[in-house]
């Protein structure tokens, strides 16, 4: 998986998916990162991660089509796997990216609590299963960003689609950028802290 940190294992923005983001041109951007940011060679750099993830989804907002930016609190983990931690993602992650949008006025989409008590759709603790990255999609499909969930399976294989491969989807003028692509009342403003 890739990781929001510029100094991270494997950084999303050395990837050339990145660039075919910002090329895309898109009206709507969802960014969720800070899954494999956990692992502990990642989160020695903990201190950038807000700075990191604040320049990624200004280097989208700056763009001619001045999309709209939503940031994803990442999905849960339901073990230690790979190093990655929920107690890091809900301790230390989460306050950052929501730091982060408020800031700077973009919405949260919280993946994590949409994704919890679901164990049994986390086949390795950390990746969704199809049903859980359907409900990903419906999730961010709440925030008024439209995910066929069919084609995503059909074009890509769902742990790419739905997890940590780095890549983006893109349909329409939406681009997510993707650690994860998840319902309920999980969306909320900058300025509000109920989700």
């Amino acid at each position: 998986g890739r990781t929001g940190l510029s100094n991270g294992d494997r950084p999303y923005i050395k990837e050339p998916e990145y660039k075919a983001a910002l090329e895309f041109q898109p009206h709507i951007v969802v960014i969720k990162f800070g899954t494999n940011d956990t692992k502990p060679q990642n989160w020695v750099y903990r201190h950038d991660f807000e700075g990191d993830i604040e320049a990624m989804a200004k280097s989208f907002e700056s763009l001619p089509s001045k999309p709209e930016i939503y940031l994803c609190y990442p999905a849960m983990a339901y073990k230690v796997q790979w190093g990655i931690r929920n107690s890091v993602i809900e301790d230390e992650v989460i306050p950052k990216i929501k730091k982060v949008a408020k800031k700077n006025g973009w919405k949260t989409i919280n993946l994590h609590k949409a994704t919890a008590k679901m164990p049994e759709h986390f086949p390795d603790a950390i990746h969704p299963d199809p049903y859980a990255a359907g409900v990903i999609a419906q999730v961010v499909n709440v925030a008024g960003v439209t995910i066929d969930i069919e084609r995503v399976i059909a074009t890509t294989d769902v742990q790419c689609a739905a997890s940590n491969a780095g890549g983006i989807i893109g349909y329409g003028k939406t681009v997510i950028c993707t650690n994860v692509v998840y319902t309920g009342n999980y969306i909320a403003n900058s300025s509000s802290d109920t989700e």
